[in-house]
């Protein structure tokens, strides 16, 4: 497979302490997947509350138009 790029990765997760923490942890970017509106206790690259929102997300992320 070869090496990966941590800049090629984005964790989407909703649970902070296990999916925020353990990608900042790794030096990988996050994406916080805040439903119920909860104060932030990680501070993640990005926070969505609706699932539509992770589509718009990727594409920002990966596939930035001029």
């Amino acid at each position: 497979i070869g090496s990966i790029d941590c800049g090629d990765i984005l964790i989407i997760g909703d649970r902070p302490s296990s999916d925020i923490l353990g990608g900042i942890n790794a030096g990988i970017d996050t994406c916080w997947f805040n439903a119920n509106d909860e104060e932030e206790r990680y501070k993640s690259n990005y926070t969505i509350k609706l699932p539509v929102q992770w589509g718009f997300l990727v594409l920002k992320r990966f596939c930035p138009f001029p």
